[in-house]
């Protein structure tokens, strides 16, 4: 007979279980090509830079600079949905253990393993932007002179890759420590609703549609971010890229950030929501085996 009524601990023990499950799958090697990838394209410049002015940069400015970085904001969620390209997890025999579980308990597991993934993956990436700077690193939440006073040194580079690693639209509108939290949390509510889109398709017995769906939302809103369309902020791409929000100078905001956290906010409701709805009312589930 199946579970009726929800419970948390039994919704808990199941994320943990696919959790376990995923965090040991061979296929997350390929993380360690991504980590490469990001030092070579963002990291170095800016450790190169540093060294060419003599300071230190802050621990805390390579993760803002790939939270800034347009070809990297793009790369970062197409890796991550490659690596969770079989979510929901399924085999032979799935259904009579959902049955057992209960289908809401179900739904919030696979949403809580969704988040687990998420705080991992996105933390993951934060460790490894510092890593390679901690013996040559200002400990200090303040901006470096690599990002202030890079171009004032060297009026050459102006306009060069190296000098829009760190955006003007960020360091002249807020503290290092604030750019740190929006860019980390904004990420991850990026991902999640990327994730909801594929868990929602998957529900239908359209696994392959979703994870299309997610990729092309990735896409067009690094498109439309690449020409500053006014159509941008319509994705989460634009939303969840900070300096985006702001002018170089002025303390004028182009889009309030309370509005990004809200526009996550009700897109990944309602995207809960008819999930938990297509679990409670369907006799069957259609997910793809």
């Amino acid at each position: 007979m199946e579970t009726s009524t929800f419970s948390f601990k039994k919704s808990f023990k199941f994320a943990s279980s696919e959790y376990v499950h995923w965090i040991t799958n061979p296929k997350l090697i390929i993380l360690s090509m991504l980590i490469v990838f990001i030092y070579e394209f963002d990291i170095r410049p800016l450790v190169d830079a540093a060294a060419l002015m003599n300071v230190k940069l802050s621990i805390l400015e390579p993760f803002v600079t790939i939270g800034s970085s347009g070809v990297i904001m793009m790369i970062l969620p197409i890796m991550y949905l490659v690596i969770m390209a079989g979510y929901p997890r399924s085999q032979a025999g799935d259904w009579f253990y959902v049955i057992r579980l209960g289908r809401i308990n179900w739904g919030v597991g696979q949403i809580l393993f969704g988040v687990m993934t998420i705080i991992t993956y996105v933390t993951f990436i934060a460790l490894c932007t510092m890593v390679p700077v901690l013996w040559r690193a200002d400990y200090s939440v303040q901006w470096s002179d690599v990002a202030k006073k890079y171009t004032l040194m060297f009026p050459d580079k102006i306009g060069d890759f190296t000098s829009g690693l760190l955006p003007k639209n960020l360091y002249n509108q807020m503290p290092l420590g604030k750019a740190v939290i929006h860019t980390y949390l904004f990420f991850m509510l990026y991902l999640l609703l990327l994730l909801l889109v594929m868990l929602v398709f998957s529900l239908e017995g359209h696994r392959a549609a979703g994870f299309i769906t997610a990729c092309v939302i990735v896409a067009a809103g690094t498109a439309l971010c690449s020409v500053k369309s006014p159509a941008m902020w319509v994705f989460p791409m634009a939303q969840s890229v900070v300096w985006l929000h702001f002018t170089e100078f002025f303390r004028k905001r182009i889009v309030e950030l309370y509005e990004s956290y809200m526009y996550f906010g009700v897109i990944n409701a309602v995207l809960i929501t008819l999930i938990l709805q297509r679990m409670s009312k369907h006799r069957y589930l259609d997910v793809e085996v």
